[in-house]
């Protein structure tokens, strides 16, 4: 049986056609669906999170040159400091608020109608920042993770807000709201003698957080047998 000429080019086009399909797809593979959100959202992470420390987080936060005929109610930067942790034991469940923090730092980068606002993280379990977190007062595994709005004014000012937790529950709405919506403004800011940034005791503030953690770190019952010695000792003196 012969073949056409034109049965043979056709055959010969096809196979050419799939062969040049299965080079392509070995030289340039297609990506799984889904993959390129994945690594555009890791690089903005990495991109907009800066790793705040005890070393410079005032530094960090007061990079904004004062200015003398601004107003104290002029922001001129504003932060997300997220206080957590790499030991996750005995505390909310860190990898869920990890990936709230994540997805808020994508939401507050990707959005055009938003402010800009600096994000931080800080590690407690990071010797690098325990007297950053003893001056927060963050100083037991239960009081973690922690979110703080902070706000830089063009006066040199700056105030530190404790994010509320709504119903014990914050997304990331709610922390791009707090944010973008101006929310924080309703939030009293941290005053006290012992405000790291104002207090007239600011720096004891993270010994006395220190004293604090270690006496954390004693169980309850301790603290009760020694009220009862003393209590004795006075008694029978």
């Amino acid at each position: 049986m012969r073949l056409s000429p034109l049965l043979f080019l056709t055959g010969a086009s096809l196979v050419s056609a799939q062969w040049g399909d299965y080079l392509n797809r070995i030289l340039n593979p297609q990506k799984p669906f889904g993959a390129v959100e994945e690594v555009d959202q890791r690089a903005i992470i990495e991109k907009r999170v800066r790793t705040i420390t005890s070393e410079n987080w005032r530094s960090a936060i007061n990079n904004t040159a004062a200015t003398e005929d601004e107003s104290v109610t002029d922001v001129a930067e504003e932060w997300l400091f997220y206080f957590t942790t790499s030991n996750a034991n005995g505390t909310r469940n860190t990898t869920f608020w990890d990936g709230v923090f994540n997805e808020t730092t994508v939401l507050l980068a990707t959005s055009k109608s938003l402010p800009k606002i600096n994000l931080g993280k800080i590690n407690c379990a990071s010797p690098e920042s325990t007297k950053l977190c003893d001056t927060f007062f963050l100083t037991s595994q239960a009081k973690l993770p922690d979110f703080y709005h902070v706000a830089s004014y063009a006066n040199g000012t700056v105030d530190l807000r404790e994010v509320p937790w709504a119903a014990g529950n914050i997304t990331a709405a709610y922390l791009t709201n707090f944010h973008g919506q101006g929310l924080w403004k309703d939030v009293n800011a941290w005053t006290g003698v012992f405000n790291p940034m104002g207090g007239l005791l600011k720096e004891a503030t993270p010994y006395v957080g220190m004293l604090l953690r270690y006496y954390e770190m004693f169980p309850p019952y301790v603290g009760m047998i020694v009220v009862s010695i003393l209590a004795r000792k006075v008694m029978y003196e």
